[in-house]
């Protein structure tokens, strides 16, 4: 649909007021909210969002650099998926979880010491109540499971 009405404002300079009223409406949210981190369900803007969303990850040429440039501009968010592995905080653990994947015959301690925790931390207990449960045992199972979620991908 192109521009008819005289509130209309079009962000985009395409005339195309379906994606430039809900630009506007993403520009109210965020106005709002503080933030561009619509739930992707039962809203219209939501929805949208997860449309732009998904036409940013094929390159589709209907989110134009323009689009893009303006989204951008209010702290869009293009993927709300945490990382494949690892806390893109914790350096020992993703250079940890970088050696186990290059040298997958180590175990999973030594995997750990290569990332630079001691023994002494890995031999830690962090809560007293869960003897059983020390540094080592939390992390070997982190790294299962982003071990599990980097052979899903």
């Amino acid at each position: 649909k192109k521009a008819e009405t005289s509130d209309y404002q079009d962000f985009d300079g395409t005339g195309s007021m379906d994606w430039n009223r809900r630009y506007s409406e993403m520009l109210e949210y965020k106005q709002e909210h503080g933030d561009c981190l619509v739930s992707t369900k039962d809203s219209h803007l939501g929805r949208w969002v997860s449309y732009q969303r998904t036409l940013y990850r094929k390159k589709d040429q209907c989110l134009t650099p323009k689009r893009i440039e303006l989204l951008e501009s209010i702290g869009f968010v293009w993927s709300i998926r945490p990382p494949k592995y690892g806390d893109t905080g914790d350096a020992r653990f993703n250079r940890a979880m970088a050696a186990r994947l290059h040298y997958s015959d180590l175990s999973v301690r030594e995997t750990l010491l290569l990332g630079g925790y001691t023994e002494a931390e890995l031999d830690e207990i962090p809560n007293p109540k869960h003897t059983w449960r020390s540094t080592y045992v939390n992390l070997k199972d982190k790294m299962y499971k982003f071990e599990k979620k980097w052979e899903e991908t």
